[in-house]
C-alpha cells in the first residue's frame, strides 16, 4: 500500500523546484514509500542516492514547480478580475 508524502516535504520540494531561477531544480516523490528525492539543477547534490529509474511515472513523480502550476501573474490579475474589478488598476501596477 503506497505511503502519503509528509505536507511539509512536499512543501519543501515545491519550494526547491520553484526556487531555482532557471527552474533546473527537481524533485520527486516515491509512490511506494512518500520519499522525496531532491536533485539540483547545478549538480551540487550528491546524487549518488537518486534511484535510477526517477523517470518512471508508475514508480515517482515529479515535483511542479510554481511555473508548471502557472501561479504568476496570470492567475494573481485573473483573481482580482473576477472577485475585486474595482482594484484591478492598481494589482496591475504592482506587476508591472
Amino acid at each position: 500500500m503506497p505511503m502519503p508524502v509528509k505536507i511539509k516535504d512536499l512543501a519543501d520540494a515545491f519550494d526547491w523546484v520553484s526556487a531555482d531561477g532557471s527552474f533546473e531544480n527537481e524533485a520527486y516523490v516515491c509512490r511506494e514509500t512518500g520519499k522525496v528525492y531532491w536533485k539540483a539543477g547545478d549538480g551540487s547534490l550528491d546524487e549518488e542516492e537518486l534511484p535510477v529509474d526517477l523517470d518512471d511515472e508508475a514508480s515517482y513523480l515529479p515535483v511542479p514547480s510554481k511555473r508548471d502550476l502557472d501561479l504568476g501573474r496570470r492567475l494573481a490579475l485573473g483573481f482580482v478580475e473576477e472577485h475585486a474589478p474595482d482594484a484591478y488598476d492598481r494589482a496591475l501596477l504592482y506587476f508591472s
